[in-house]
């Protein structure tokens, strides 16, 4: 027996070569048996070619697809080409196809097509949109020519496979809360990738693991609404949790513990904005601010200006008339320095003489 690898490219399968690889993308995958039917042509030419590869419902990619190859009357070295078509078996649309356009390794009937989730995107994924829902038919068709007269064998040999492709191995992250979390309302959100999800669901366990304190779905609604669960828990401590989806192929659980800190403790965060209006005058900007302190400022200014003015401008005192002045006549017995009066020549010069020096 023997048994070649197949190359599943972007379109095309390459010749077979021993160790050679097919890139395919697998989902979720239906077994729906194999039907082989001999093409016969005038001279004793057929061929067949079974899928025997046996599926389960769901497959998880990378995985292997293998074919066998049976040519009566010609040579399958010069003479025999291999085709694999796939499709999306609710709406018929073409996915993509893998070829041996060349001849088939001489001596070669088992082939092996290997399926990964590389060369299923790309074309598969725009040919077809729904290949991560729908389930896709893996299509083998064998070409014979006549080894007489070289003209090709019109009938061919078709086998049929269905399955549902995977693309994701299951995985499930609780993303809040990522670290240590405050005691009181405590909000969990889950983020996961994978197909034919049936439930994401969270428990929380009392410290020690002893006791179920929490049970919620955090199954997404949609991709783009995450599922929120809120749980309460007032005292401190490290309480361990279990993370499960399920999905129509399987299920995964993550462990792990959410550390809740006492009340007051860890660091808190807090994010504010203050605005604060940068005029004197609230409700006004700066320029109508400033136009009013300048006119205030003139007024002010004008004022002042007023007060000093008018003092300024009052009369000076006249001092009394000295005795040098010319044109001074002062009143009897009276002082032509200090003006002081006396009631006799006499007390007026001796206030003179001793007061002013004056004799």
């Amino acid at each position: 027996m023997l048994i070649a690898s197949v190359v599943f490219g972007s379109a095309i399968l390459v010749a077979p070569h021993a160790g050679a690889r097919t890139n395919a993308v697998a989902s979720h995958v239906t077994n729906l048996g194999v039907a082989s039917h001999p093409a016969v042509e005038p001279g004793a030419v057929s061929a067949t070619v079974s899928i025997l590869t046996s599926f389960s419902n769901y497959t998880i990619l990378p995985s292997t697809l293998a074919l066998h190859i049976v040519v009566t009357g010609s040579s399958i070295a010069h003479n025999t080409s291999l085709w694999v078509v796939v499709t999306d078996e609710l709406t018929g649309a073409y996915c993509t196809t893998g070829s041996l356009n060349q001849t088939v390794t001489g001596g070669f009937t088992y082939y092996n097509l290997s399926l990964d989730p590389v060369s299923m995107g790309g074309h598969a994924f725009t040919n077809c949109p729904f290949i991560e829902s729908d389930p896709v038919v893996f299509n083998a068709t064998v070409f014979t020519l006549n080894n007489t007269t070289g003209t090709p064998v019109s009938a061919t040999d078709f086998t049929t496979a269905s399955t549902h492709l995977v693309y994701q191995a299951l995985g499930v992250t609780l993303l809040i809360p990522s670290n240590a979390v405050g005691a009181g309302n405590i909000t969990l959100v889950a983020t996961y990738i994978a197909q034919y999800v049936t439930g994401v669901r969270i428990l929380v366990d009392s410290v020690g693991g002893s006791n179920l304190l929490y049970n919620a779905s955090l199954q997404w609604p949609s991709s783009s609404s995450p599922a929120i669960g809120n749980w309460f828990e007032s005292a401190a401590g490290l309480y361990p949790y279990h993370l499960t989806i399920t999905t129509a192929y399987g299920s995964f659980t993550k462990n792990g513990n959410i550390s809740v800190l006492a009340p007051g403790g860890g660091t808190v965060y807090s994010n504010t904005s203050t605005w604060q209006n940068a005029s004197i005058f609230p409700g006004l900007t700066g320029a109508v601010s400033g136009t009013i302190l300048l006119v205030v400022g003139l007024i002010l200014g004008m004022i002042v200006a007023l007060v000093v003015g008018r003092s300024l401008m009052r009369p000076a005192s006249v001092p009394p008339a000295q005795q040098w002045q010319a044109g001074a006549t002062p009143a009897a017995n009276t002082c032509t320095v200090c003006g002081k009066s006396f009631g006799t020549p006499e007390e007026l010069k001796d206030h003179a003489k001793s007061e002013h020096g004056m004799t």
